[in-house]
């Protein structure tokens, strides 16, 4: 494929395999991802301190949404957290399958062509 960024980053061509271009990226990408995510969690967890019936609240708005539409919030925040296990077990399969046969993301390729 073509993936300019990638491939200066990586020094080489990074190849259309997931699996094998995650082991082509650079450690200090990998580094600087995990770096900004633990800065996410610590800010989170430690410096804004949500209220406790309500920890979606990073940014102080609890004011702005009345109490009476907090079980609709409650609910869709279900919904979309619901959603996104889904996608991680759909995603944690095609790895999976992938892992297994080695052809998964080529026959995608060829179906999509």
């Amino acid at each position: 494929g073509w993936h300019p960024i990638g491939d200066a980053a990586a020094r080489t061509v990074v190849s259309d395999n997931p699996l094998i271009a995650a082991e082509q990226t650079p450690l200090g990408a990998w580094l600087q991802v995990f770096f900004s995510l633990m800065v996410i969690e610590w800010l989170v967890a430690y410096v804004t301190k949500p209220p406790a019936e309500k920890p979606w609240d990073l940014v102080g708005w609890s004011s702005v949404i009345r109490d009476e539409e907090y079980s609709e919030w409650k609910r869709s925040q279900l919904a979309e957290i619901n959603n996104g296990r889904l996608a991680m077990f759909g995603i944690i399969g095609l790895i999976a399958q992938d892992l297994y046969t080695g052809t998964y993301f080529e026959e995608i390729k060829n179906i999509c062509l």
